[in-house]
């Protein structure tokens, strides 16, 4: 997503505090639960793992409580900023930066695991090719890589409105929506059309598929493996 307008509209949400942004709150839990149930098997005491796109923190901190030493990046200031506010309130030794995806500095084979949760639909397609030669210069030797995210197929099939794809622009895959918050102001959300087989084409250039596997009734996790 352009980082400006993550900026302005993860600034508004943080307004809120919506309990759904506090790693403690129950809604938040509910949300990353899948972290504790699907990538704990990838996850060793003490690896490094690197959390793209960590928004508020809240898969970080997850990822943290199967014991691996979490990097959390992502390209909202805003986010940034709350997600460092509750490391500090809950004692977490996670690490958080302002980052940009396609171009991220930490320099070569850093990392152990690096998970993408559900933001493959904020970017647009030359973005992931991008993020995906990143991802492989920071990640070690058989690490891994784990990306969720939803079918544009299958939101088009379980879209009982029938205009998922009403503002999309054909050459680019970019899908015009705003969200309304609770201010009652309307937000730019731009979002692209993905899917799965999509994902896999782009991100199997620079990785191995090892597993694919449907995590709840909307999202795929699709793990990939350094070559």
């Amino acid at each position: 997503m352009d980082s400006k307008i993550a900026k302005k509209l993860t600034g508004a949400i943080v307004k809120f505090n919506h309990p759904l942004f506090d790693f403690r709150s129950k809604e938040a839990k509910k949300n990353v639960a899948w972290v504790s149930k699907f990538v704990a098997p990838y996850v060793k005491s003490n690896c490094r793992l690197i959390d793209i796109g960590c928004g508020t923190g809240k898969q970080s901190f997850a990822a943290e409580l199967l014991g691996a030493k979490v990097v959390g990046v992502d390209c909202s200031e805003p986010a940034i900023k709350y997600a460092n506010k509750i490391k500090k309130q809950i004692g977490s030794r996670c690490q958080f930066f302002l980052e940009d995806y396609t171009k991220m500095t930490f320099g070569r084979n850093k990392f152990d695991v690096a998970i993408f949760p559900k933001n493959v639909i904020e970017c647009s397609y030359g973005e992931i090719e991008k993020l995906s030669a990143e991802v492989k210069k920071i990640l070690r030797r058989n690490a891994v890589f784990i990306v969720t995210m939803e079918d544009g197929l299958q939101k088009i099939s379980n879209d009982k409105r029938q205009n998922f794809l009403k503002n999309i622009k054909i050459l680019s895959g970019r899908i015009k929506e705003r969200i309304v918050l609770p201010d009652k102001k309307g937000y730019e959300y731009p979002i692209y059309f993905w899917t799965v087989a999509f994902a896999i084409n782009i991100f199997s250039k620079n990785f191995k598929l090892e597993k694919i596997k449907k995590i709840d009734s909307k999202h795929f996790m699709l793990v990939f493996r350094s070559k």
